[in-house]
């Protein structure tokens, strides 16, 4: 279709690369006479628009560059399309065509094939100069001098953006752009002007390449058209509102990025003001987040009801476009601007594409570019081709706003204590919240917001280091609040936040720290706690965490006065080590911590009897389930049933049409515990459940029940119970709520039996199958939720019951005796089939052969109890054995240094699998000077507490280890609260500017190599002054800077044991001490 001079129309159709493609083009002559001319393509003297979507205009593009005789000015952001960087290099080459390039070296680590197509320019020899301002050079345009025509849009010369990619994909693969090719004298005057403005400037622009003498300007100095704008010279923001402002009949716009308020305010006005508006936008700058502002925008834009769309971006090619439609601007002042305007360009509606970047846009009421921007919008909005009808996908589709990220809370602490009377609640909302509804009350079902709709700084918006807050006063004392935060989008769409509570400080001091935690009961998947009572305590927090791990979890709590805790189905690990404490409360704060206890999860032995089957082998699949490969499932795949949405089954059918089948082996007349692990599809309540048949399972009176070929089955869901919710895969039975198993299963015979697993919900996957007579009867194979088990496949033929029990005695200590020290317990099992393993109990209590078990001296009861493959007990009786330790051996002082509860300035915990308890403490290498005297008062510290008795000298040593086992990195000085020599006299306070001090090295050239022993003496087995108390009790070690780069894991003060002897090597040691 082709537009010439004023309402006058002439219809011409062309074929460009096997596409129909319909051209709007007018001739300069034209709108100067209104004779009509035939125009055929877009490298034609004439104005000419071209449509991306189903238009060659790399074509054009090509030709004008082929064509031209004087000369080619380009700037571009990227440029990744090598076809039109080897058209313009052979015209350099070849023709010697004088070209110059303006580029922007800042878009290289975006936009990968940008540099090597720059590159070839660079080798070619074409003169470049480079963007060096503040912002970024966003032009996008060709300039041919001898043919009068320029070439500009918002589109970077990439593959795709000039045409669809490939050419057959009309109307389905491109970036939507609009290109505007013209030979209007002010327009292309206007570009020289300006191009040339850039190329000689010596501030904005440098050299980059093939420029060896000065530049002078080529074109004569032409006034800059008023229907242009030139960023940053004219703000454009500015300007584009008070054209809005004036529009009374309907708004059309099409905006890639839209990060500044200014448009979107006046787009709700107008709308408010009853104009229609409608926006087409990109779906993949809604929710970037380095363009956070976007979705803000957007949604609010979507919240007043402007009716908005956004491209299916399936194929990754953008919704590029950068152009509004006014229709009448009926509120001009002036009677003649009272007419349409269409404006377009390179500018989106960003702070700095308004008044910072290089762009260029066009204010323009030609009447034929406004009717072809209307007649585009239409066909996008309404998914047309050029000629009116369907392209045959809803490729742009009503616009859905998302929620915003759940928040994440940062303080005050759940379950915080002895805060005060007004209290600051900190969260982090994430990117797309930007408003928020606070709730804060007595009782945790809350009755109403204490403020709605509240929006912070926006300083505090995206995922900040700085906190979304809210302060809250006027708290009474004493007195539990309950809080949390519900996040909104700018479209009000909601993410709640959990409900964590707080306590205000009262009368009630802190009680005292409980002692004496150990545990009663260890399995696979459930360890007991108990530990001594403390008097006046309101309840007890129970913290764990792995060995391994740095950071504790608070798992638990119980009331007054309980001192147990059973920690069970939490995501416990077989065979795993984890460490716990606890801590006492009352309103008036928390105690400090109890002893920490390690203890270790019983490993996984299956008995004989037990069947464990992967879902994925199952012989028989009929209809929607389908293996499927996944590291996280048994043997690497798991069998998924396809969420296709289908509604529930509510009863199981005789005769389905989707289940899978597997066989297994069981004895007649034992019962059978089912378990499935599985996973649902989206963590949803959903997609969990399935029927479980058997060929021929009974009930334990003989009745068949839940046979294959009947309605009757057994149901399995994996969440526990309705609210429990799920998370990735979790271990179920066939039993109905939160802690209560299922019906056993029996077999009428013994042999080869048929499972049969038919759909309930889909979305479901299972990759492991467990029936156990033995090792799962009572108890799960493994976690509820976040499981990590993977059990071996075991199938094994029937044979008759293992029933006859192992036997097991402890050899050593025998009964009787009297132990001091580190004592080994010696224990002989054996078993006519298998023993699966050996427990000791101590005290009653079982006990953690691992990492050892303290006791205190007097008598104690030893006991040894072993399990055979079928679960058959056997025990060694009860011995009696009576500690005795020296003093030597009671009263050492052995601290972990990662544990120290103060930490300040660069001390760090770093995990460290050679470390004691899997961390040490660090101060990284700055390279800073070595600190000669200790300071009163120093920036880099941390400190730990110890009992110890006045009147008894100890040695002081601490491990460590230097930075590259370099002598530079190697020292400490060493404080103490109450520290005195041997005579009393004050020594090595903290405080104070004394210390002693640590050196790793033993001697100058010595050497270091990994971890070492070192005590506080310098030289060749040189012993320094031992430390003394003043007084019996509790004191404080501080451990101040000397030189950085330094690690400590242990820290011991030894009164007897290591008074003269180290705990360990001075170099590559591997001692780790128990506390």
């Amino acid at each position: 279709m082709l537009h010439t001079g004023g309402r006058n129309q002439l219809f011409v159709s062309a074929v460009l690369a096997c596409l129909l493609a319909a051209v709007w083009m007018t001739s300069t002559a034209a709108q100067q006479t209104a004779v009509p001319a035939a125009l055929t393509t877009c490298a034609d003297p004439g104005e000419c628009l071209c449509d991306s979507s189903y238009q060659d205009c790399r074509s054009a593009i090509l030709q004008l560059i082929n064509n031209e005789q004087t000369g080619i000015d380009v700037s571009f952001w990227f440029m990744n399309d090598s076809r039109y960087s080897s058209a313009l290099i052979r015209r350099w080459q070849k023709d010697h065509l004088p070209i110059r390039i303006i580029v922007d070296t800042q878009a290289d680590p975006t936009y990968a094939g940008t540099k090597a197509v720059r590159d070839t320019l660079v080798t070619a020899g074409i003169p470049i100069r480079n963007y060096h301002g503040g912002a970024i050079n966003h032009w996008k345009m060709m300039l041919f001098a001898g043919q009068g025509k320029v070439e500009f849009s918002a589109a970077n010369y990439a593959d795709g953006s000039y045409s669809p990619s490939p050419l057959t994909a009309a109307y389905l693969q491109y970036v939507d752009e609009a290109i505007y090719f013209t030979d209007d004298p002010s327009i292309v005057n206007s570009f020289m002007k300006r191009f040339e403005d850039n190329w000689l400037s010596t501030t904005t622009f440098v050299d980059f390449a093939n420029i060896t003498a000065p530049q002078t300007r080529k074109y004569p100095i032409y006034p800059i058209s008023p229907d242009l704008n030139f960023v940053p010279d004219q703000n454009y923001e500015n300007r584009l509102v008070t054209q809005v402002r004036t529009e009374n009949r309907k708004i059309d716009a099409a905006m890639f990025r839209i990060t500044s308020a200014k448009l979107p305010d006046v787009l709700i006005q107008r709308y408010q003001a009853g104009i229609p508006v409608r926006l087409i936008t990109e779906e993949q700058q809604y929710r970037n987040p380095d363009r956070m502002w976007d979705a803000y925008n957007v949604d609010r834009m979507y919240a007043a009801g402007i009716a908005i769309k956004m491209k299916d971006n399936t194929t990754d090619q953008d919704m590029h476009q950068k152009s509004i439609i006014l229709y009448t601007r009926g509120l001009q002042t002036n009677a003649a601007n009272r007419i349409p305007m269409v404006v377009f360009g390179s500018s989106n509606w960003t702070t700095s594409s308004a008044a910072e970047q290089q762009e260029h846009n066009y204010f323009t009421t030609k009447p034929w570019m406004v009717d072809w921007f209307e007649k585009q919008f239409e066909r996008k909005w309404n998914n047309q081709t050029v000629d009116g009808t369907y392209i045959g996908k809803d490729l742009y589709q009503p616009f859905t706003p998302l929620p915003p990220d759940t928040p994440v809370y940062a303080s005050p602490a759940n379950d915080a204590l002895g805060l005060a009377s007004s209290v600051t609640l900190k969260w982090e909302g994430g990117w797309w919240a930007h408003k928020y509804d606070v709730y804060l009350d007595t009782t945790p079902t809350f009755s109403a917001p204490i403020i709605a709709d509240y929006m912070p700084s926006f300083a505090t918006s995206g995922v900040m280091s700085a906190k979304e807050s809210y302060v809250v006063s006027g708290l009474l004392p004493e007195t539990t609040y309950y809080w949390k935060i519900v996040s909104k989008t700018m479209a009000n769409l909601t993410k709640t936040g959990p409900t964590w509570h707080f306590t205000t400080v009262g009368s009630v001091p802190p009680p005292p720290a409980p002692g004496g935690l150990t545990t009663s009961l260890v399995s696979r998947t459930r360890i007991d706690l108990k530990w001594n009572d403390v008097a006046g305590e309101q309840g007890y927090k129970v913290e764990r965490k792995l060995s391994t791990d740095i950071v504790w979890t608070q798992i638990g709590t119980t009331a007054a006065d309980v001192a147990t805790y059973v920690d069970t189905n939490s995501g416990l690990r077989t065979d795993t080590t984890y460490n716990y404490r606890v801590r006492a409360f009352t309103t008036g704060g928390n105690s400090a911590y109890s002893n920490t206890l390690t203890v270790k999860t019983l490993a996984i032995v299956l008995s004989q009897g037990d069947v464990v089957l992967y879902a994925a082998e199952a012989s028989v699949r009929v209809g929607a389930w389908n293996p499927v490969a996944d590291a996280t499932a048994a043997g690497g795949q798991r069998l998924e049933n396809f969420n296709a949405g289908a509604s529930t089954v509510t009863k199981p059918v005789a005769a389905p049409t989707i289940y899978f089948e597997i066989t297994f082996n069981a004895g007649a007349g034992r019962p059978y515990r089912l378990w499935m692990r599985g996973k649902a599809y989206n963590d949803s309540q959903y997609n969990d459940s399935v029927y479980a048949q058997f060929s021929d399972s009974v009930d334990a009176n003989g009745a068949s029940v839940f046979n294959i070929g009947t309605a009757s089955a057994t149901q399995v869901n994996i969440e526990d119970c309705s609210g429990c919710f799920l998370k990735a895969w979790g271990w179920q039975d066939n039993g109905q709520g939160a802690g209560v198993m299922g019906p056993a299963l029996y077999f009428a015979t013994s042999g080869v039996h048929t499972l049969r697993v038919q759909t309930r919900e889909d979305g479901v996957s299972f990759d492991q199958i467990v029936l156990s007579p033995d090792t799962f009867l009572n108890e799960s194979p493994g976690a509820l939720k976040s499981d990590t088990t993977i059990l071996p496949e075991q199938n094994n033929p029937v044979g008759p019951p293992d029933t006859q029990p192992p036997s097991v005695a402890i050899t050593q200590p025998i009964d009787g005796d009297i132990v001091s020290g580190m004592v080994t317990v010696t224990a002989d099992a054996s078993d006519d089939v298998g023993v699966a393993r050996v427990e000791l109990w101590v005290d009653g209590a079982l006990a953690q052969t691992d990492t050892g078990t303290a006791v205190a001296d007097g008598a104690h009861t030893i006991e040894a109890r072993a399990f055979d493959t079928s679960g058959n007990p056997a025990s060694s009786g009860v011995s009696s054995v009576t500690v005795s330790n020296p003093a030597s051996l009671s009263n050492d002082v052995i601290l972990y240094a990662s544990e120290a509860p103060v930490k300040v300035g660069t001390w760090t915990v770093v995990a460290d699998a050679t470390a004691a308890g899997g961390a040490r403490i660090y101060q990284p290498n700055a390279g800073v000077a070595k600190i000669v005297t200790p300071s009163a008062n120093p920036a880099n510290y941390f400190e730990l507490t110890f009992n110890a008795d006045a009147g008894i000298g100890y040695r002081l040593w601490v491990r460590g280890r230097a930075d590259a086992d370099n002598w530079a990195n190697d020292s400490v000085h060493v404080q103490f609260s109450d520290s005195v020599t041997e005579a009393n006299a004050e020594a090595f306070r903290i405080g104070s500017t004394t210390s002693t001090r640590v050196n790793l090295e033993d001697c100058s050239g010595c050497g270091l190599s990994g971890w070492g022993w070192q005590d506080n003496g310098w030289g060749v087995g040189v012993l320094g002054p031992e430390i003394f108390f003043a007084a019996s009790g509790s004191h404080t070690i501080r451990i101040q800077a000397c030189e950085d780069g330094f690690s400590i894991d242990q820290i011991v003060l030894s009164p007897a044991r290591f008074i003269s002897t180290a705990p360990g090597s001075l170099k590559n040691d591997n001692t780790i001490l128990p506390r």
